[in-house]
């Protein structure tokens, strides 16, 4: 029988020694993943501070498999040496002991799968909002627009509503995806009431 457990021990140890690697992977990853610009605005954005709490789960994650992987050694050298036996008491403590710990370790990397999965959303999150924010040239722009285009109406004599519903009429002859949120986001813009 002890012969089996080494073999178990050793392959264990080997399976942990690839977690660990796995661990150092996915620390490498998510930093990878998060520019300064991206990591400013998770740090406005993320109240529970989810990637850094993610990057300490993966250290913790890290040295308990290292902590396993070496007193999987030690149980394995103890076992296959001649001169040491253990009683079955003490073989089935380290039995529950290593059981146990093994177990929290695999759903601790649950969980950490988990909060990547949590870092994955947030990130898209992020870039959503990036993508949607206007910067200062988009602002300049309209406000350029919005000049032109009162100066444009009180020349012609055209009030806002005549020129929305124009604009209505030219914005349905297109093939805008999205035509109805244009439609209500000049309406907005303008000063309409959804109607």
């Amino acid at each position: 029988m002890q012969d089996g457990v080494a073999q178990i021990l050793l392959t264990l140890a080997g399976g942990e020694i690839g977690l660990l690697g796995i661990s150092l992977a996915g620390i490498a990853i998510i930093v990878s993943l998060l520019s300064p610009e991206l990591n400013a605005l998770l740090l406005k954005i993320d109240k529970n501070d989810v990637v850094n709490r993610t990057l300490s789960h993966f250290e913790f994650s890290a040295l308990n498999l290292c902590v396993q992987i070496i007193y999987f050694v030690c149980i394995y050298l103890v076992i296959c040496s001649p001169q040491v036996g253990l009683s079955e008491n003490v073989f089935n403590i380290l039995f529950v002991l290593v059981t146990y710990h093994f177990i929290f370790n695999m759903l601790y990397i649950l969980a950490l799968i988990g909060n990547c999965i949590e870092i994955n959303n947030i990130k898209n999150g992020v870039n959503n909002i990036i993508k949607s924010s206007k910067t200062t040239v988009d602002i300049a722009n309209e406000l350029r627009i919005d000049y032109l285009l009162a100066l444009m109406l009180r020349d012609k004599d055209i009030d806002r509503d005549e020129y929305l519903r124009e604009l209505d009429k030219m914005i349905d002859n297109t093939n805008i995806a999205n035509s109805s949120e244009v439609k209500q986001y000049l309406k907005n813009y303008y000063g309409i009431k959804k109607q």
